[in-house]
């Protein structure tokens, strides 16, 4: 089966803002609107250390997602979505208390105590570049 390369259309994902949306957006606020919890992968096992190379093991992470503050160039919503890592211990997922804990430093900067809490939290967006792709992104500042 053949079809024109024009037929397929241009690529272009939603939810996508141009560096220059994302500058515009730097230490601008939002609002969480979502908390959950998502499984992901992980090169690193439950003790901390790496596995072998190829073997990755399922981790939970917490991750929330602000409400929409801006709109891509095919008038999609964007949202900044940030996730958490937990720690798996006395055979539960806890939040990590530890100082440099990206959660530690989350609930510390705006004043919660359970991820519950975050939901209509209002936190402040940063722009980050990747120092080796130079890829420019959004984050919730921590």
């Amino acid at each position: 089966m053949e079809i024109p390369l024009s037929d397929i259309g241009d690529f272009y994902p939603g939810g996508i803002l141009t560096d220059e949306q994302k500058s515009a957006l730097d230490g601008s606020r939002a609002k969480i609107a979502k908390v959950s919890t998502v499984t992901e992968k992980s090169k690193f096992g439950l003790d901390g250390k790496e596995l072998p190379l190829g073997q990755t093991i399922d981790v939970l992470k917490v991750r929330v997602e602000t409400t929409p503050i801006a709109k891509d160039p095919n008038g999609n919503d964007v949202t900044i979505r940030q996730s958490f890592s937990l720690k798996f211990e006395s055979g539960k997922w806890k939040v990590s208390h530890h100082e440099k804990s990206h959660s530690a430093q989350f609930f510390a900067k705006y004043g919660i105590n359970r991820f519950e809490d975050a939901l209509g939290k209002e936190v402040i967006l940063v722009k980050k570049v990747n120092p080796v792709t130079k890829k420019v992104y959004l984050e919730i500042s921590i």
